[in-house]
């Protein structure tokens, strides 16, 4: 394949590719200015084979991860937010030739021992001198993003030039895309969510709004005046947007992609009330990015699925007499493994995602909740998630997670962390009446804490391990 930002630079050369604030990059500036950086870089170090990145949502960021396909070297994506020790264990793992960060972020890689620069601090190179890598083989490992660790050691997943073509392949036969469409760019670009859209962006020609950070006024604002057709959000972004009449004025919105996390009975609610067209995904970082969709069309038919997979992929369901067992995907866009450790795959080749679910007799997946996050209770298995879909139909419950308790009589008991609305109190005779329709006692919480707030991190995924830390306004027991 032919180097994607040159092609894409000779394709449409005058196309907006990049705004950023009040700047604006066509693609043959996006190749131009990618160049002098990719010069530059190879000026420092020329024999760079993988090279780990740090910066946030800036145009800088944007451009230097684009100039490094000019080097054709493997590029550690590293999340902005982690500890200082996080980000040295996960260039320690990965070891990296060099290190590139913008400078607000230099007291996090304090402690890398690895040769470090920061962005843009470097002499402007002579470009005659400065050959770019013309072509790029599919199997070439492109990046390297770690996943969270929650479970132990931070693994680095490998996605080729392959995976990132065949996501964005799968990606545009179902939601469709024109040179014209404009996508606003709010999620990490350090995450899978966000990189892809750059890919998707050289490869489909449209322009990509890019926001520093997230911002439900300036998105309010952008919807409604430059005609945003596409945005990615998690359900927190979403909840936050609900509430901008900006936003919900804007008439030009064609997808708004969901993903990150489940998205719950009342916010879908909400969103069909608002007229919002929401396509639910299911995605991670092994399979780079989405793998399965579910357009607005069938939000109601098939409220609490996560969709149908996309062309490339196949997924099945790791077969239990219930019907419910581990999801199984294989398709292109799956990382050939990971850095430090075995990827678990079955003998035909589909990955062991850990997450558990099951599909309908018209293929649409229903997630139910990791596999580690199962709660066995007096012999019976109950999916936190059911659970928790329950539970935000309670009209005064905004927000809520379900755990496993350890129990000395039934091995398990379930409890909640609750969020009220206002911080008022719980009524437990309402919530019975809401949920005894949905489950069964056995799976009704037996203890709800109520909290102010639940722990997530910063693409709004719930972190459960953090439960236990939260100070606790109220304890109800069931």
């Amino acid at each position: 394949m032919e180097n994607w930002v040159l092609k894409r630079s000779r394709i449409s050369p005058d196309q907006v590719g990049l705004v950023y604030g009040h700047q604006t990059w066509t693609f043959k500036e996006i190749a131009e200015a990618s160049l002098r950086m990719a010069a530059a870089i190879y000026d420092v170090s020329p024999k760079l084979k993988r090279v780990a990145v740090i910066g946030g949502n800036t145009a800088d960021f944007y451009l230097l991860l684009l100039s490094l396909q000019h080097l054709a070297v493997e590029v550690v994506v590293l999340n902005s937010r982690l500890s200082l020790n996080e980000i040295e264990q996960q260039v320690t793992i990965s070891e990296p030739d060099l290190v590139i960060y913008e400078s607000p972020y230099e007291q996090k890689v304090a402690a890398v021992r690895t040769p470090k620069v920061v962005l843009g601090n470097w002499q402007e190179p002579d470009l005659t001198d400065f050959a770019p890598v013309g072509q790029i083989e599919s199997w070439q490992v492109a990046t390297i993003m770690f996943t969270s660790g929650t479970t132990g050691t931070p693994k680095g997943v490998k996605q080729t030039f392959g995976n990132h073509l065949a996501s964005a392949i799968g990606s545009v036969l179902n939601l469709g895309m024109l040179p014209s469409d404009k996508w606003l760019l709010a999620v990490p670009l350090y995450h899978i969510s966000g990189y892809s859209m750059l890919i998707k962006s050289l490869l489909y020609g449209n322009t990509v709004y890019l926001v520093e950070k997230f911002d439900p006024r300036l998105i309010g604002e952008l919807a409604a005046s430059v005609n945003i057709t596409h945005i990615s959000l998690v359900p927190t972004m979403l909840a936050a947007l609900l509430k901008e009449p900006d936003f919900l004025k804007g008439e030009s919105l064609r997808c708004l992609l969901l993903g990150g996390a489940p998205l719950s009975a009342s916010l879908l609610a909400q969103s069909e009330e608002a007229n919002l067209p929401v396509i639910q995904s299911f995605g991670m970082t092994e399979t780079a990015s989405q793998v399965l969709a579910l357009n607005s069309r069938d939000a109601k038919r098939k409220r609490g699925s996560s969709g149908q997979p996309l062309l490339p992929v196949e997924v099945r369901i790791e077969e239990t007499e219930s019907g419910i067992g581990e999801i199984l995907i294989k398709g292109p866009n799956l990382s050939p493994g990971y850095l430090n450790a075995e990827m678990a795959k079955t003998r035909d080749g589909f990955f062991k995602t850990g997450d558990i679910g099951y599909l309908d007799d018209e293929g649409f997946l229903y997630v139910v909740g990791r596999g580690k996050e199962l709660i066995i209770s007096g012999g019976e298995n109950i999916y936190p998630l059911m659970v928790e879909n329950a539970l935000t139909l309670v009209e005064s419950i905004k927000e809520v997670a379900v755990v496993g308790e350890e129990d000395d009589y039934w091995g398990e008991k379930v409890v909640a962390y609750v969020v009220t609305s206002d911080n008022q109190p719980l009524n437990l005779t309402a919530i019975s009446a809401q949920i005894e329709a949905d489950l069964g006692t056995f799976k009704q919480p037996k203890i709800y804490y109520q909290v102010v707030e639940l722990p997530r991190n910063s693409l709004g995924k719930l972190q459960k391990k953090r439960l236990a830390q939260l100070d606790i306004i109220a304890t109800y027991y069931h």
